[in-house]
């Protein structure tokens, strides 16, 4: 005998058609000690779960219930409740965001914003680009008030020697000219310099490294980072009008470069065929072929990540630092630079360029849209 259907209604605000939601009766389990546990896929897989809106209407809510096909079911800080199944274990891993910010340590809670809540909100599907920065302001204010930091575009002003190297999971541009389109294209919804409607993240980091996993401390190598955002609107967690990063440091023209090796979205660069060293770059479009419009890109040292070897004469511990910056190309409008990936220690192994290396070129003022 199949269960009884429950007819939920319900009406949308922007329309005056009437619609229902059916729920099959099951029976209800209150608080006692199932061992039977359901699962988030089907929350996971549903629109409501891929929805950018809806992303800080999980993190921000004390309490939720679900009304699904298997019944409902409900979740608080603490506990897990379904009608079917009683008491669900397997879905305290759902985001609350007194959970997210249990850290008070600011070190941790940037990584938390970067793994936590970029990485999952940039796989949502949203309608409107330039709803990206809105739909994500109310926990960005959130986060502002405990790190004691300025918001800039999706990333933190304290925290940019770590913030701007993320990296995107299946870049969605081909060739480079679709990726400079696109970046003047949007730049209403975020700079070239923020991960704000570039597509879904993947890690931070650069090369070899990792910012997340990776017990490395980071040094700033730039001479000068300064950073300004406009709002559109009175909401200075919203949309933005124009965005900057200046950037000041050692600047190397790949154009200059002896040797490229290229392959998708990574690569190797040997500068010069007498220095034993080489990077390995990150590109923001899957590079399919060789482009011409590649001697357009630089090079920009923005810091250091320290780590020891042991030093095989005497058993002590040597430290080494590892170069890292951003690759940079003029901007369609002619008006300063966009960024269209990183660099970093080849993860393929091997000598990597020294920082003496860099320390030997050029040092500029770059700005960047």
């Amino acid at each position: 005998m199949n269960p009884p259907t429950i007819k939920l209604p319900f009406v949308f605000s922007t329309s005056t058609a009437g619609r229902h939601f059916n729920v099959e009766g099951r029976p209800i389990y209150g608080g006692g000690h199932s061992t039977i546990s359901w699962t988030e896929t089907e929350f996971q897989n549903c629109r409501w779960s891929r929805r950018a809106w809806t992303f800080q209407e999980q993190v921000m809510s004390s309490r939720l219930v679900y009304f699904a096909n298997s019944g409902v079911h409900f979740l608080c800080r603490n506990k897990a409740r379904s009608e079917l199944f009683g008491t669900a274990k397997q879905f305290q891993k759902t985001l609350f965001l007194d959970k997210l910010t249990d850290s008070r340590n600011k070190t941790e809670l940037y990584k938390i914003w970067a793994a936590r809540v970029a990485l999952p909100y940039s796989a949502r599907n949203i309608t409107f680009l330039t709803d990206t920065l809105p739909a994500l302001s109310g926990l960005a204010r959130y986060f502002a008030s405990i790190l004691e930091d300025v918001y800039v575009a999706g990333l933190w002003k304290k925290d940019l020697l770590c913030g701007l190297f993320w990296r995107l999971q299946d870049p969605t541009h081909r060739t480079l000219d679709s990726l400079l389109q696109a970046i003047q294209e949007h730049s209403n919804i975020g700079p070239s310099w923020s991960w704000i409607g570039r597509g879904e993240l993947t890690t931070h980091g650069a090369g070899e490294l990792s910012m997340w996993d990776d017990p490395l401390q980071y040094n700033s190598k730039c001479e000068g980072i300064e950073v300004t955002v406009t709002p559109r609107g009175v909401d200075e967690y919203g949309e933005i009008s124009a965005a900057v990063l200046s950037l000041t440091g050692h600047v190397y023209p790949l154009s200059d470069a002896d040797w490229v090796s290229i392959s998708r979205t990574t690569g190797i660069c040997v500068p010069k065929r007498s220095i034993n060293g080489a990077v390995q770059y990150d590109f923001d479009w899957s590079l399919e072929q060789t482009e011409d419009r590649m001697s357009n890109l630089i090079l920009i040292l923005i810091g250091t990540a320290t780590e020891k070897e042991p030093d095989d004469e005497d058993d002590s511990w040597n430290s080494i630092e590892l170069p890292y910056g951003l690759i940079f190309h003029p901007a369609p409008t002619g008006q300063g630079y966009v960024r269209v990936g990183t660099f970093g220690p080849p993860t393929s192994g091997g000598s990597f360029l020294s920082l003496e290396f860099f320390l030997d070129c050029e040092i500029r003022t770059l700005k960047i849209v």
